[in-house]
C-alpha cells in the first residue's frame, strides 16, 4: 500500500460516504463553536469534508492576529514563509484587527523581529488549538507554518495519528509526543533547523511512516529498531553509541519504498553491517549507501560494504563517497536483474568500475 492510499486508510472501520451525514457535519459544531469531534461512526468522506471546513473556520476566528503581520513589509521573508502568510491574509481580508493591535502599524526595522513577532503568535495560535476541545482530533498538519517548536501538551491529543510539520521552522518536538501512542504518522520533510528527534520515539510503538528527508537531523534517537511497524524511514543516521548503530535496522522487515543510510563511516566492522539485515529487506526498492566525505577507510572497509548487500528487489541504488579502494563483490551480481538505476558518486579512491554486464536492466 502506497502513502496516499495508507493515509486515506488511518482510520479504519469508516462507513461507505452518506450525504446525510455530510450535511449535518456542518450544523454539529461543539458547544463552544471548536474543532469538530470525528466519531468513528461518520464516514470518512464526511470527516474530511468537516476538517477542511473547520479549518477555514480556525483561520478566519483562531488566527485574528496574523492580520498585524499584513501591514508589515514582507519583502525581507524566506520566500515560503513569506506567501504562505500572504496567502492567508489574502484569503480573510476583513478580519478585524484585536485590541491590541489597534494603535498604527509599526514598520519593523529588521527581519529578525518581523520573525519573531510570526514565532510568538504561533506558540500561541498552537497553545489555543491543543488547549481547545480537540482532544479526539486525529489529524493535524501544520506544514508550511511558521513553527518553531510545540508545547508540552502536545501529550493531550491522544487520539493523534497524523502529524504533518513538514517545511516548518520547528527546532524541537517536545517529549510528550512520545506519549500519543496512536500516532502512525510523522512527517518532517524540509525541517531544516531540527536537528534531533525525542529521545522516547521508541515507544510509539504504532508509527509506521517517519518521514525526515532534508531536515536538520543529525543523529537517530536511541532504539528505532523497536518500532517494528515502521513501513517508512526516509533516511536513518548511523550512530556510534549503543541503540544507534546500523544494527537497529535489523528487525525493521517492513520498511519500504526508500531507504537512505547515511553516516556509514561509524560502522566499524563487517559485523555490524551484516547485523543491519539489508539483504532481508525486500520492500526496499531504493536505496543510497552515504558515507562522510572524505572520511578514513579502515582496512576492514571492503568488509563492510560487502556485508551491505541490498535485497535483490532493489532498483536504484546509490553509493556515495564511499572511501574503499575497489567496490563490492555483489555490485553488478546477476541476481539484480530489477535493478535499472545505479549511481556511483564521489568514490575517488576507486579506480575501476565493477563489472555490469549482468545487470540487464541497467
Amino acid at each position: 500500500m502506497n502513502f496516499m492510499s495508507y493515509v486515506a486508510e488511518v482510520s479504519r472501520g469508516w462507513d461507505e460516504p452518506n450525504a446525510r451525514v455530510m450535511g449535518r457535519m456542518k450544523s454539529q459544531p461543539n458547544a463552544k463553536g471548536e474543532m469538530y469531534i470525528l466519531n468513528d461512526g461518520i464516514d470518512m468522506k464526511a470527516k474530511i469534508a468537516a476538517m477542511a471546513w473547520r479549518l477555514e473556520e480556525l483561520e478566519m476566528k483562531k488566527m485574528q492576529e496574523v492580520q498585524a503581520i499584513s501591514q508589515t513589509p514582507l519583502q525581507s521573508m524566506p520566500c515560503a514563509i513569506c506567501l504562505s502568510y500572504e496567502h492567508l491574509v489574502d484569503k480573510c481580508p476583513t478580519i478585524p484587527a484585536p485590541p491590541q493591535y489597534q494603535q498604527p502599524a509599526q514598520v519593523l526595522p529588521q527581519a529578525s523581529n518581523l520573525e519573531q513577532a510570526m514565532v510568538n503568535l504561533s506558540k500561541m495560535c498552537i497553545r489555543r488549538l491543543v488547549a481547545s476541545h480537540t482532544l479526539c482530533l486525529r489529524v493535524l498538519s501544520l506544514c508550511g507554518y511558521w513553527i518553531v517548536d510545540l508545547p508540552d501538551s502536545m501529550g493531550n491529543l491522544k487520539c493523534l495519528r497524523f502529524l504533518n510539520l513538514s517545511h516548518t521552522p520547528i527546532k524541537r518536538l517536545p517529549e510528550s509526543v512520545c506519549s500519543l501512542y496512536n500516532l502512525q504518522i510523522i512527517l518532517l520533510s524540509n525541517c531544516r533547523r531540527l536537528c534531533e528527534l525525542p529521545r522516547g520515539l521508541k515507544k510509539l510503538i504504532n508509527l509506521r511512516y517517519l518521514r525526515i528527508r532534508d531536515s536538520g537531523i543529525k543523529e537517530m534517537p536511541d532504539h528505532i529498531g523497536q518500532l517494528r511497524n515502521l513501513q517508512e524511514l526516509s533516511r536513518f543516521i548511523v550512530g556510534q553509541t549503543s541503540g544507534r548503530r546500523i544494527g537497529e535496522l535489523r528487525g525493521l522487515s517492513e520498511i519500504r519504498g526508500r531507504l537512505h543510510i547515511s553516516e556509514l563511516q561509524n560502522v566499524v566492522c563487517g559485523m555490524d553491517a551484516l547485523e543491519a539485515n539489508l539483504k532481508d529487506k525486500k520492500y526496499v526498492d531504493d536505496l543510497v549507501l552515504e558515507w562522510k566525505s572524505n572520511s578514513d577507510v579502515l582496512q576492514n572497509g571492503i568488509d563492510i560494504v560487502n556485508n551491505l548487500q541490498p535485497h535483490e528487489n532493489v532498483k536504484r541504488l546509490t553509493v556515495n563517497s564511499y572511501g574503499g579502494t575497489r567496490f563490492p563483490d555483489w555490485l553488478g551480481d546477476r541476481l539484480f536483474l530489477n535493478m535499472v538505476f545505479l549511481n556511483l558518486k564521489n568514490c575517488q579512491h576507486c579506480s575501476s568500475l565493477p563489472s555490469l554486464g549482468q545487470l540487464s536492466s541497467a
